[in-house]
């Protein structure tokens, strides 16, 4: 069972186009200039509209009316940046960062360490399956670094500006991660205070029960 909101929209909304297409499917369409329920039918049919305003009814739900204040919780919360889904060739590598240590993965035939985790060798040359870890020190070389200004998505936008990085790891690898530790005063950093080349040593930052971050900082 799905609920559609239809407010003021035109005949040729792209909302109301597709409300008229499920009316056939036993859908209560009706679209004008105050806010009225829909329920269709259909399943696998889900529609945000924070852009709406909710009249105090509340939203219909399978058991009962979401209060007003309770619609503007679910449409004004702050988005989640995504995190990484732990997986059985990266399982061991996210324990190891939520224990507070870099772990990479060691191919034992061309003696070269690679990221991000997997069980094959990545070189062309080689394709081992005889790899194995090794654990990093945690320092490296910053190899090269944009400061973004603009989220990309609303998940990032409350955390600009922020350094996207590249790290060379003593080990060989590159990895990449967040440049953190920067001054950026009103919104700006100083031209010497990030450079390629600068020397940085990983830290961790905790985001859940299950996933802590390697970020890196100046050394």
């Amino acid at each position: 069972m799905v609920w559609l909101l239809l407010g003021d929209r035109a005949a040729t909304d792209p909302l109301t186009a597709f409300a008229r297409e499920y009316d056939a499917k036993g859908a209560l369409i009706q679209p004008g200039p105050t806010p009225k329920y829909a329920r269709a039918d259909w399943e696998g049919c889900a529609w945000a509209l924070p852009s709406l305003s909710l009249p105090a009814v509340g939203l219909p739900s399978r058991h009962g009316l979401f209060s007003a204040s309770e619609i503007d919780e679910m449409t004004q919360a702050a988005p989640q940046i995504p995190l990484p889904a732990p997986q059985p060739e990266s399982d061991f590598y996210w324990e190891k960062c939520k224990a507070g240590e870099l772990w990479l993965r060691h191919c034992t035939t061309c003696d070269r360490a690679y990221f991000y985790p997997r069980d094959i060798c990545p070189f062309p040359e080689c394709f081992s399956r005889d790899t194995d870890w090794i654990q990093s020190a945690g320092r490296g070389t910053l190899h090269t670094f944009a400061i973004v200004h603009r989220g990309p998505t609303p998940a990032f936008r409350d955390k600009v500006p922020y350094i996207a990085a590249v790290v060379e790891l003593e080990e060989g690898p590159r990895i990449p991660s967040w440049l953190v530790g920067i001054d950026f005063g009103e919104g700006e950093i100083r031209p010497d205070a990030v450079q390629c080349g600068m020397a940085v040593a990983v830290e961790f930052e905790e985001i859940d029960d299950n996933i802590s971050l390697p970020m890196f900082r100046p050394a």
